[in-house]
């Protein structure tokens, strides 16, 4: 993505949605090769310096829960302490943008590490 393109926020929450199942259903893999949407996101925080482009650094900061509720309540503690991530004009919690940045890395493997 380039710096003035923009994310639309249907594609923001269809690829967030989608990775929060995917990861439930794939433990240990963030991705897989529907998340386009998700991808994009996690592309665009590599490419702002968001987030760092590390996979060690990203998984640091995540807690795996086994439930869609789990996540759901891990997302909403993001937003109740603070804890956003400004993505193109919108805030999404850090979890969300530390799950879209694995995705965009699973997929690109010229970054991170």
């Amino acid at each position: 993505m380039s710096g003035t393109s923009k994310i639309s926020r249907r594609d923001l929450m269809s690829g967030l949605a989608a990775l929060s199942f995917g990861a439930l259903a794939a433990p240990g893999r963030a991705a897989s090769h529907t998340l386009t949407s998700a991808e994009e996101v996690g592309k665009w925080l590599i490419t702002h310096n968001a987030l760092p482009a590390h996979r060690g650094m990203l998984l640091a900061g995540l807690t795996q829960p086994d439930t869609v509720t789990g996540w759901q309540a891990i997302v909403r503690a993001d937003f109740a302490s603070g804890r956003m991530v400004s993505v193109d004009g919108w805030l999404i919690s850090d979890t969300e943008a530390r799950l879209c940045t694995l995705a965009a890395l699973d997929v690109e493997p010229w970054v991170g590490a």
